[in-house]
């Protein structure tokens, strides 16, 4: 996008191959309410592997996951994309796409793509998040999440 040259883009990828984030990092205080859910809970995130691990182990969030799926960028050969992930997840586990929610904050990343394969989307109202109107679902919290798997469920 920026025609960096490919050695001092390779040196750059190489750089954050090495962060992790920072002692402290804090979540928004609502994800023990996903915790109870009689659902299948999948975290599907994307970044620089160290880092993505680093936060997922950082925050104490791994409990609250059946399965964790990291889209590494800094494995470019092996990388699928949230639609690929998506539609894999939907096969491997016999599910039809009115059968799953998605739940993010960013349409052109994760709700973009489970709206473009007909999947129910909840989009998270954080602080600085615009909120995306073709959404199916906004919260402000995780805890309403309740809410929504109870009337899908109905």
């Amino acid at each position: 996008m920026f025609s960096v040259p490919e050695d001092i883009a390779e040196r750059m990828r190489d750089a954050y191959r090495q962060i992790e984030v920072p002692d402290g990092i804090k979540t928004f205080g609502d994800e023990d309410s996903i915790k109870d859910l009689p659902v299948k809970k999948i975290l599907v995130t994307t970044g620089y592997r160290k880092f993505q691990e680093s936060k997922i182990e950082k925050l104490g969030i791994t409990v609250l996951f059946d399965e964790i799926i990291i889209d590494a960028l800094d494995r470019r050969g092996e990388r699928k994309g949230k639609t690929k992930i998506f539609k894999e997840l939907l096969v491997k586990n016999g599910w039809i796409e009115n059968e799953v929610l998605v739940v993010g904050d960013n349409p052109n990343s994760e709700l973009g793509s489970a709206q473009s394969l007909g999947i129910p989307t909840v989009q998270t109202l954080r602080p600085t998040i615009e909120r995306w109107d073709e959404a199916d679902y906004h919260i402000s919290s995780l805890s309403e999440l309740v809410g929504i798997v109870s009337k899908l469920a109905a």
